[in-house]
């Protein structure tokens, strides 16, 4: 963790890479001696390096850069911050997963970018634990050079649990089917696509 307050990716990357390989535990599918070799991918680097500016504990970033680089769960880097801080295990939970969907945009965006995408499709959750303003965003194609995070990219807030789809356009998506929560038997469904304005209205008004 010091490694990572400090910004030492590299460093910390080889450490983790050497922990999963002695530990035999694999996280995220990979082959950590392979890894080992590669090092930390420079692109990564630099989205990891842009969660230090969020407005949270510089503990609370480290631990989440931890989490993403290896495949640690949420809950156990929580447990372990607990240890030092008793009681917060939710709100670091909370804190953690905002930082990982931070992560989840710009490494999309990236990967948009890389591809000579210009715009990505703001997605929103089918069900009734949805705000009103990820709700208002779904299916909206945001043009990335304008795209701010929590403005019109998620996360819109802490717990918000919206994602982007890149590489395809809106007409494309529409041939698509959804997943929803249907709120009057509280089971999940597969549906022809809408967005979550259109079944607002007709699930829940």
């Amino acid at each position: 963790m010091d490694l990572m307050k400090s910004r030492q990716l590299s460093e910390a990357y080889a450490i983790i890479c050497r922990w999963r390989m002695i530990s035999g535990r694999q996280g995220l599918g990979l082959d950590w001696e392979k890894e080992l070799r590669k090092g930390l991918n420079p692109e990564d680097d630099v989205i990891l390096r842009q969660l230090y500016a969020e407005s949270l504990p510089p503990k609370v970033i480290s631990s989440a850069i931890y989490a993403i680089l290896s495949g640690a769960s949420n809950l156990d880097v929580a447990k372990m911050y607990c240890e030092i801080y008793p009681g917060v295990r939710a709100e670091i939970e909370s804190q953690l997963r905002y930082l990982q969907s931070v992560y989840s945009t710009l490494k999309a965006l990236k990967d948009a970018e890389e591809t000579g995408e210009k715009y990505v499709i703001f997605t929103a959750d089918l069900d009734s634990r949805t705000c009103p303003l990820c709700g208002k965003l779904d299916g909206k194609r945001i043009k990335i050079s304008e795209g701010v995070i929590g403005v019109n990219l998620p996360p819109m807030h802490s717990g918000c649990r919206c994602t982007l789809i890149c590489g395809m356009a809106v007409c494309e998506l529409k041939k698509l089917k959804r997943r929803m929560r249907n709120p009057q038997t509280n089971k999940s469904e597969v549906i022809p696509y809408i967005t979550y304005t259109q079944w607002k209205k007709k699930y829940l008004n």
